[in-house]
């Protein structure tokens, strides 16, 4: 009975409020959203009604909802002219007397309010696009950047060690296996022998490599899933012996599922980008990268979301200093850089988002990889820690642990290939599993 008046109770405050700001356009939404021109609270029967400025009705039955548990509540959504449609609210409670309240009309994300329990106010607004929106390309771009970034400079990192290992092979190694060479460029000849640089006759290489991932984010009203595809290739030249100067091409893809999974993205892109290495010593070098994408977006969603295609640019840009080195025969590489990613396209009809539509990543990015070679084989370990300098808005965390298991392996002077696995750790509600393969050959 206690429990009864507390509920009855506390829908009648929230009605007494709803009925001067519930569902009110937020001062921070863009202007093309739809505000609420009109609303009616019935405390006895748990009802609210709502109508948009473009003449959608809102009907939600609060009669039985608990602010205090996640929770979903019966409702009818009728777009001005049309059919009503079976609509739920899904209750997500945020702590201390917060809650939101997400209007789900055939099981989508449309409105979002808060409610403070303690002072008795609201703040509602229509959502123009489904916030898992947001949440999708925010970690598309990561993880696509991320990956064509570690593509470009894996190759760089291995082919600088290989050709560092290759002029200093002649020279008496140290117990620990740590080669220092004060004057790299009047060294001998060097001898390309390690697994990527391929016979000393050799300048150029071709790559490529492929890589799929699962990505996900399952925070509350971000959440979404889906798999993200990478292909890149690559064609760069030894210039001299301490420059490495390449370009890139390749192709993105993603297909995500939004939440709930009536609501669907797809993109595809086309990428090319320069890169560089200049090699100070066997022990040291320094490399770069920079590309841009072209990107085709196609939105899939019912009534009252947007839906369609549009255009949208990304632009990365990363470097790193790498240090290398040989303990017991153990190759280890180091490195420290930081990594940047911008994507957006003029607002459109699609995504009228200014937010969804200006996405930035930029990372500290440290971390290395131990290396073993056996025979024609080597496998190896690569970590990297990762933190995030742009702002998250995804429910995400700054920080993430990014830890890994690969296998190079050697055909010939000329020929190589390999296998890598990662996945993202630490990195608060985001999942990111990678597999990807590579093949180079020198000429």
């Amino acid at each position: 009975m206690l429990g009864s008046t507390v509920h009855r109770r506390f829908r009648q405050i929230v009605g007494i409020f709803a009925l001067v700001n519930f569902f009110s356009l937020a001062v921070a939404e863009p202007a093309s959203a739809q505000t609420i021109v009109s609303t009616f609270y019935n405390p006895e029967s748990g009802f609210l009604s709502a109508t948009d400025s473009a003449g959608n009705v809102y009907f939600a039955n609060l009669s039985t909802f608990l602010p205090t548990s996640k929770s979903e509540v019966a409702g009818v959504f009728i777009p001005a002219g049309g059919m009503s449609l079976p609509t739920n609210f899904v209750i997500d409670p945020l702590g201390n007397g917060q809650f939101t309240v997400d209007g789900v009309p055939s099981n989508e994300k449309l409105l979002a309010c808060s409610i403070n329990v303690n002072f008795f106010g609201t703040t509602c607004y229509l959502t123009d696009t489904p916030r898992s929106l947001l949440a999708s390309i925010k970690q598309e771009v990561r993880s696509q950047s991320n990956e064509v970034i570690d593509m470009i400079t894996d190759r760089l990192q291995t082919l600088s060690r290989d050709l560092a290992e290759g002029t200093a092979a002649s020279v008496e190694t140290p117990p620990g296996g740590t080669v220092i060479l004060n004057n790299f460029s009047s060294n001998p000849a060097p001898k390309y022998n390690g697994l990527s640089a391929g016979s000393d006759t050799t300048r150029w290489g071709l790559w490529a490599n492929a890589s799929g991932s699962y990505i996900a984010d399952n925070s509350l009203a971000n959440d979404f899933n889906g798999t993200s595809v990478v292909a890149l290739t690559g064609l760069d030249y030894i210039v001299g012996r301490r420059w490495i100067l390449g370009l890139s091409a390749g192709y993105t893809h993603a297909d995500l599922t939004l939440s709930p999974s009536s609501i669907s993205r797809q993109v595809d892109g086309a990428l090319v980008g320069p890169y560089a290495a200049y090699i100070f010593n066997p022990n040291w070098s320094l490399d770069a990268l920079a590309n841009w994408t072209s990107l085709s977006n196609n939105i899939t969603a019912p009534l009252p979301f947007p839906a369609g295609s549009y255009h949208s640019n990304r632009v990365t840009a990363a470097s790193n200093l790498n240090y290398f080195t040989t303990y017991n025969g153990i190759k280890l590489t180091g490195f420290g850089g930081y990594a940047y990613t911008w994507e957006g396209g003029n607002t459109n009809l699609v995504l009228p988002s200014a937010l969804a539509n200006n996405v930035r990543y930029g990372a500290v990015r440290i971390g290395g990889e131990a290396a073993y070679r056996v025979g024609a084989f080597e496998p190896y370990l690569p970590l990297r820690f990762e933190y995030e300098t742009t702002t998250p808005n995804d429910g995400s965390s700054r920080a993430a642990l990014v830890v890994g298991a690969g296998l190079r392996y050697r055909w010939s002077d000329t020929l190589t290939g390999g296998l890598l696995f990662e996945t993202t750790e630490f990195k608060t509600h985001i999942s990111d599993m990678l597999v990807s393969a590579h093949l180079r050959w020198s000429f």
